[in-house]
């Protein structure tokens, strides 16, 4: 089993929270206030991302079926 430890080594409990971007989009079900304070990512980092991710897809896919 693969638990996620804090720095001492103490397990961490629970989820990952939903960035707030995800919980505005989703229309905020929980009802709950918003984080105000989340840090917002620099522009084009998530394209950057999804550029990256698609080319090692590519990439994948060219080399297993070049056996």
């Amino acid at each position: 089993m693969c638990r996620k430890l804090r720095k001492e080594g103490i397990p961490v409990a629970g989820r990952k929270p939903k960035p707030t971007a995800v919980k505005k989009l989703e229309g905020n079900p929980g009802k709950r206030k918003l984080n105000t304070k989340e840090p917002i990512p620099a522009k084009g980092m998530g394209l950057r991302l999804l550029v990256e991710v698609v080319w090692l897809q590519s990439f994948l896919m060219r080399t297993v079926h070049s056996w």
